[in-house]
């Protein structure tokens, strides 16, 4: 799920914000959630990750590693 923050007021950025630092990153950061990665592609094959994600045939994060 995401928000955006761009057009909200700052007092509400600041609550989502803290509420984010509160409830989101200790499970992150426990190792609880991990995101679901379809695949992870050289650099080099960035052309084909893209197409990957164009064409929707991912479940998952399409991730180029170095």
């Amino acid at each position: 799920m995401a928000t955006s923050l761009r057009p909200r007021p700052a007092a509400e950025k600041g609550v989502i914000c803290r509420e984010v630092v509160r409830k989101v990153l200790p499970p992150v950061g426990a190792g609880l959630v991990r995101p679901v990665v379809h695949a992870a592609l050289p650099l080099e094959e960035a052309t084909q990750a893209h197409r990957m994600v164009e064409q929707s045939s991912n479940v998952g994060k399409v991730v180029l590693t170095m």
